[in-house]
């Protein structure tokens, strides 16, 4: 071929081997998009330039090129080349918000329990997610102090360890956890009601001590296991008995 030839084969022919490739919905860059086709020599996965899907990405095997899509809930993560949970900014930069990210996932399957990055005790029931969506009819919290498992998709011990989390902010005072929270201003406010564990080592602490009562609270792992309110209760003496004899009562409060 000389070079004043200009022959439009070769850009005509990569033009119809990527169009297939191609999601219907998708204008993109075409001159992006040709780039992967140069770079599609071994086994390595490209995220799609241009596309509005973060859960597609490109696989290239041997020159073969193949558009794959993640697993309902996760995206292809460009720097890690592989598929996993959306962190908050993701799920900000994909879906806009939880409902957006609620709607593109849950019609592949409505059986799923996806993670919600906000927390790692929170997660999205896509049996319960309605068109429209309702409120936070979908959304839902485990019981305190669980964490919500991707791997195992329910609610487990977080004894379990917080590698279960896989990078969600994992809550550990009661006031973390929505089912705790206060919402009327006449109550108290949550860590009052609810007193937490944070810095503290393992075993009983007292919270607030008074003359004839105090408030203590058992601690595992920074987790507000048990609260106990013990009052102390002075008894009346006969004659001849010497006064201060007491005893202690404590009712315990069960988180």
């Amino acid at each position: 071929m000389g070079q004043g030839d200009h022959s439009p084969s070769l850009p005509l022919f990569l033009l119809l081997l990527l169009l297939p490739l191609r999601p219907d919905n998708v204008a993109g860059n075409l001159l992006d998009s040709l780039q992967v086709l140069y770079m599609c020599t071994d086994e390595t996965p490209f995220l799609i330039s241009g596309t509005p899907r973060c859960s597609q990405y490109v696989m290239c095997v041997h020159g073969v090129k193949s558009l794959n899509n993640c697993p309902p809930g996760m995206i292809f993560h460009k720097s890690k080349l592989s598929c996993d949970w959306p962190t908050r900014d993701d799920v900000k930069r994909c879906y806009r918000s939880i409902d957006g990210y609620t709607q593109e996932s849950c019609p592949a399957n409505s059986a799923l329990l996806l993670p919600i990055p906000d927390s790692c005790a929170m997660y999205i029931d896509c049996g319960k997610a309605t068109k429209p969506l309702v409120n936070d009819n979908h959304v839902f919290e485990c019981p305190y102090p669980q964490f919500f498992s991707v791997t195992a998709r329910k609610c487990v011990d977080f004894r379990q360890g917080e590698s279960l989390c896989r990078g969600r902010p994992v809550p550990k005072s009661p006031c973390d956890y929505r089912q705790y929270q206060q919402v009327s201003p006449v109550a108290a406010t949550c860590k009052q009601r609810h007193p937490s564990c944070l810095g503290m080592r393992d075993g009983i602490h007292p919270v607030s001590v008074h003359a004839t009562y105090g408030y203590f609270v058992r601690c595992f792992r920074e987790r507000t296991i048990d609260a106990f309110s013990c009052t102390k209760r002075q008894e009346n003496q006969t004659s001849g008995e010497k006064p201060g004899n007491s005893n202690v009562t404590c009712v315990r409060q069960i988180y």
